[in-house]
């Protein structure tokens, strides 16, 4: 089944709204974040409000170590005050689903750590054959009074296993949005759940922060909705206190010493932010960000608006927005045009060098190119 065929959270949320239950689920994908939100919602819609009012109506297992048997056999098997009905009334999630599918499987009781990656016997888990034709079995027939919750980080889109769980209940995508106006979309539904509002200047400034990441979002999100207490309005200068109270030495230094051409600067902060441990894919968006930002302003500065429209236009912190102007009327468009496609090489070639160096010496290589990148920015 194509990717296309899964569902969203809130579409999710939406048909259990309407009464939709169904008896599996897979959440798919690897964003936690939406996984939980995605499992709170089922356990909500199927259990209610108090998952401990009737033993035995939520139980979660771990698929890395317990035995795939063990747990058809508890979906299998009711409580003895279960309700029946035609929906589901007992809800039993799976952590870890891939890790029962894994050609050797981790033995009960046993870690990855200790040694436990070998293969099962038969009176264990069985054979990989013998584990998908359990499954499969049971997906040809659930147990009604129970919905079963697989989550997963990654599974085969092409396998028989993704094919059955596909026909028999909703594949949920907890993957990260590609496209910012979803990411966008999500930040202001969730932030409007709470009761809360953000300014649009701080919308842009958390996504070019943070990136797509939902799990990071939701962290941000979380301190900046408990900073401003019920009711509050999140803007920027709240979410720039709150990030610098969580670095050391904030990106928005590094932004600021490229904004002023303080080449010396940007390069002793750019250190500085790596020896604390901020990885260089982290710091390369705000690299290309203050870079665009240079670009739209030189851009408008020649397109005859007032000063007030070109400020209004751009985006990110308003005192900084003036030197950001006024930087980019000293500039030629060739040399900003060139800093913008050195941010897109450097963000290739420090991923080039994720995947194909281990990870211990792979930060030296990303630290020069980033250092060049800061120079030739401070130059433009």
């Amino acid at each position: 089944m194509a990717k296309s065929a899964a569902i969203s959270l809130s579409e999710l949320q939406s048909l259990l709204g309407k009464g939709v239950i169904a008896p599996v689920y897979l959440l798919l994908g690897a964003e936690s974040a939406l996984r939980r939100r995605a499992l709170e919602a089922l356990l909500g819609a199927v259990v209610g409000a108090d998952e401990d009012a009737t033993p035995g109506a939520y139980v979660r297992l771990d698929g890395a170590r317990i035995p795939l048997q063990e747990i058809l056999d508890e979906a299998r098997s009711l409580p003895l005050f279960a309700a029946t009905g035609p929906t589901p009334s007992r809800l039993l999630c799976v952590s870890g689903f891939e890790r029962l599918f894994a050609r050797r499987a981790v033995s009960p009781g046993r870690s990855d750590e200790d040694g436990g990656q070998e293969e099962r016997d038969a009176e264990g888990a069985g054979s990989l054959e013998a584990r998908t034709a359990a499954l499969l079995d049971y997906l040809a027939n659930p147990v009604p009074e129970c919905c079963l919750v697989l989550e997963a980080t990654q599974l085969n889109r092409g396998s028989r296993i993704y094919k059955a769980l596909a026909k028999c209940g909703p594949v949920v995508d907890c993957e990260r949005p590609q496209r910012v106006g979803e990411v966008r979309s999500w930040i202001e539904a969730t932030v409007s759940a709470e009761g809360h509002a953000i300014e649009p200047d701080a919308l842009v400034y958390l996504v070019e922060l943070v990136g797509h990441s939902i799990t990071a979002l939701e962290h941000e999100l979380d301190k900046a909705m408990l900073y401003v207490g019920p009711g509050g309005r999140i803007d920027t200068r709240v979410l720039e206190g709150l990030t610098g109270r969580s670095r050391e030495h904030s990106v928005f230094e590094l932004t600021d010493a490229l904004v002023k051409r303080r080449a010396g600067a940007a390069v002793r902060v750019l250190n500085r932010l790596l020896d604390d441990g901020e990885h260089p894919l982290r710091l390369l968006p705000m690299v290309a960000w203050i870079t665009r930002q240079l670009v739209i302003a030189h851009d408008l500065s020649r397109s005859g608006r007032s000063r007030q429209e070109v400020l209004e236009s751009l985006a990110g912190r308003w005192n900084q927005r003036a030197e950001i102007l006024e930087r980019a009327r000293r500039c030629t468009r060739g040399d900003l045009t060139a800093a913008l496609v050195a941010c897109a090489e450097a963000d290739l070639f420090v991923k080039r060098l994720r995947d194909a160096r281990p990870s211990a010496d792979r930060l030296q290589p990303a630290r020069g190119r980033l250092e060049a990148l800061c120079r030739q920015i401070c130059a433009a």
